[in-house]
C-alpha cells in the first residue's frame, strides 16, 4: 500500500535526481565553453607558429645569402695582394700632456665559420626556449585534470 511515507521518499529522490542534473547540466556548459576557449587558442597558437616559422626561414636565408656575400668577398681578399694596412678599431686616448691622440688597435676578424655557428647555437637556444614554454603552457591547461591531448602542427 501506498503510504504518505513512501510519497515524502519519492519525492525527496526525485528531488535530489533534479538537483543532480541540474548540477551536471551547469557543468557541461563549463566544460563547451572551457573545450572552445582552448580551441580558440590552439588556433591562435598554430597561427602565431605558422607565422614564427615563415619569419625563420626569411631571416636563415637573408643570414645565409650575408654569409655567402662574405664569403666571397673574403675570397676576393685572398687573391688580392694584401696591402700593408691592417685592419683595426680607432681609439682616442688623453696623454699625459693633455694631447689626444688617435691610435689603431688590431681586430682580430671572425671566421664566416665561426659566425655561422654562433647564429646556429642562438638559434637552438631560442628554439629550446619556445618548446619549454609550449610544454609549460601545455601542462598548465592539462593541469586541470584534462586528458592531455597532443597537437600534431608541424
Amino acid at each position: 500500500m501506498v503510504t504518505l511515507e513512501k510519497i515524502l521518499k519519492l519525492d525527496a529522490m526525485v528531488q535530489d535526481a533534479v538537483d543532480l542534473i541540474d548540477l551536471l547540466r551547469e557543468e557541461n556548459d563549463s566544460l563547451r565553453k572551457k573545450h572552445e576557449d582552448h580551441q580558440k587558442r590552439i588556433k591562435k597558437l598554430e597561427a602565431c607558429i605558422s607565422d614564427f616559422k615563415r619569419d625563420q626561414t626569411e631571416i636563415e636565408r637573408g643570414i645565409l645569402n650575408a654569409l655567402s656575400r662574405l664569403e666571397e668577398i673574403d675570397s676576393e681578399d685572398t687573391t688580392r695582394p694584401k696591402k700593408s694596412k691592417k685592419p683595426g678599431k680607432k681609439v682616442k686616448k688623453n696623454t699625459d700632456d693633455g694631447i689626444s691622440k688617435t691610435l689603431l688597435t688590431e681586430v682580430k676578424p671572425e671566421s664566416i665559420q665561426t659566425r655561422k655557428d654562433r647564429i646556429n647555437k642562438s638559434q637552438e637556444a631560442e628554439t629550446s626556449i619556445k618548446e619549454k614554454e609550449d610544454e609549460e603552457l601545455l601542462a598548465d591547461d592539462n593541469s586541470s585534470g584534462e586528458k592531455e591531448v597532443e597537437l600534431d602542427i608541424f
